[in-house]
């Protein structure tokens, strides 16, 4: 793959070159360098806004970045488009996969390959297969790495790119639509794969959860000490409920103390997710929205989660006319109660990017409750650890000096660590054909081999 140096001056050489800027974002991609991989992507789109492959390099680095829900959004979106571009679909399959729904993830990697043999993934194969118990078409095992590279999600070859002294006259003159309501397909509600008659009751607790004891709090005041202090708390005007914002870098707990607080309580918890919300507004109606709020209302106590709501709060201001805002503003209607008091109906939303929601989420009786969810001190760290710990064989781990080497690292950085650890123990007992423990070498090595991925967050991260 040409170096990033040499696709800086070709650019330089031909700014407009949709193609070179595509291929300069896929580089970007490889190396980690999201920030200006996104900013080349979106120069693409500038370029040509119908271009699939710049709007799916988006998409992949929202993937990259973990924003799971925003990253599907715009999969969809793509595909709805065109439904046999075949990187779509791959990059559909690894979404699934992340978030576990590994039936959803072998169809579109199934129908990945059936339009494109090239763009089969051995890794990919292996962990579907390791999760799920359906069955994979068989790879071709004679395909080069160069085919295996292309998984990657774009269509062309970086070795074959023809370096042009100017700017192709097509690509130079090439105009897209921009995207528009008649872009998208209606649908029925019944197609949402959404169930708004259902909701979960989680088992975990508070237990569960190292640290972050002021945002247990926090929440505790809002669903449960209101009915252990009736009294108390209508002296004071103050009734359960509301609505609470949870901000913070990514992976530090925010959809686990949520959870949790649902199994502390016995509530009711409805996990809204931003593909969820925004599959009503590429073909369903906003009813959807007022019945889980309605349905959340009849079984107070309960919970409302929504996570990535930059990501949705995003959309209201980047869609005046398009059918999105209006399932926005419904939501914003659902907040201020206008269909039912939403007393009872704890409304927690979470987001790694509060510089980027929209204010009118956050005004009184909104979101008007913002609490930080930090990374995890020492002594949570260090709980952290004794937790990834239990049922596994470990011996003579010094957790406290572990938790000062991992500073900047994130709960969820923490279990990969652990679980990094654990693999490597484990391909040794194999070996040895006997147990052998996780030792605080294990750990150190495991340490080097993940990096923190919140180390430079900041509460105003772009």
């Amino acid at each position: 793959m040409q170096s990033l140096s040499t696709l800086r001056r070709a650019i330089e050489d031909s700014p407009t070159n949709v193609r070179l800027w595509l291929l300069f974002g896929q580089t970007l991609v490889s190396q980690g360098e999201l920030s200006e991989a996104r900013r080349a992507f979106n120069q693409a789109i500038v370029l040509a806004p119908a271009d699939p492959e710049a709007r799916l390099g988006i998409a992949q680095v929202l993937f990259r970045e973990g924003t799971l829900s925003e990253a599907a959004v715009r999969t969809q979106c793509i595909l709805k488009t065109d439904a046999n571009f075949a990187p779509a679909h791959l990059l559909m399959a690894r979404i699934y996969l992340a978030e576990n729904e590994i039936a959803k993830a072998n169809e579109h990697y199934a129908k990945a390959r059936s339009i494109n043999q090239e763009l089969a993934d051995g890794q990919l194969e292996k962990d579907l297969l390791r999760h799920g118990r359906n069955r994979l078409p068989q790879i071709d095992r004679t395909e080069t790495d160069d085919r295996l590279r292309l998984a990657a999600g774009f269509n062309m070859e970086a070795d074959d790119f023809e370096w042009p002294d100017q700017v192709d006259s097509e690509l130079a003159s090439r105009e897209g639509p921009s995207i528009g309501q008649d872009e998208f397909d209606f649908v029925d509600d019944d197609d949402l794969g959404f169930n708004i008659d259902e909701f979960e009751r989680p088992k975990g607790s508070f237990a569960d959860v190292a640290g972050l004891e002021d945002v247990k709090q926090e929440l505790l005041m809002r669903l449960v000490y209101p009915y252990e202090y009736t009294d108390l708390f209508r002296a004071y005007g103050k009734k359960a409920g509301g609505g609470v914002l949870l901000y913070g870098p990514p992976g530090c707990g925010k959809s686990l103390v949520c959870r949790a607080l649902a199994g502390e309580t016995k509530a009711a918890f409805y996990s809204l997710r931003l593909h969820q919300v925004l599959e009503m507004y590429i073909g369903c109606s906003e009813k959807n929205l007022n019945s889980l709020f309605q349905m959340a209302r009849e079984n107070a106590p309960s919970i409302i989660f929504i996570d990535e709501l930059d990501a949705l709060a995003g959309h209201r201001g980047e869609a005046k006319q398009h059918p999105a805002r209006s399932v926005v503003n419904q939501l914003l209607i659902e907040l201020d109660g206008h269909d039912g008091s939403n007393e009872g109906v704890l409304i927690i939303a979470a987001t790694s990017a509060i510089a980027n929601v929209d204010s009118a989420f956050l005004r009184p009786g909104r979101f008007d409750r913002r609490i930080l969810v930090p990374l995890p001190c020492p002594d949570s760290r260090a709980e952290i650890l004794r937790m990834q710990a239990r049922n596994r064989p470990v011996a003579g781990l010094d957790y406290d000096r572990l938790a000062a080497m991992l500073q900047d690292y994130s709960g969820a950085d923490i279990a990969q660590v652990f679980d990094v650890a654990a693999e490597d123990a484990l391909r040794i007992a194999m070996r040895k054909k006997e147990i052998v423990p996780i030792t605080m070498e294990t750990i150190e090595v495991a340490i080097k081999k993940v990096e923190p991925s919140a180390r430079y967050w900041r509460p105003n991260n772009d």
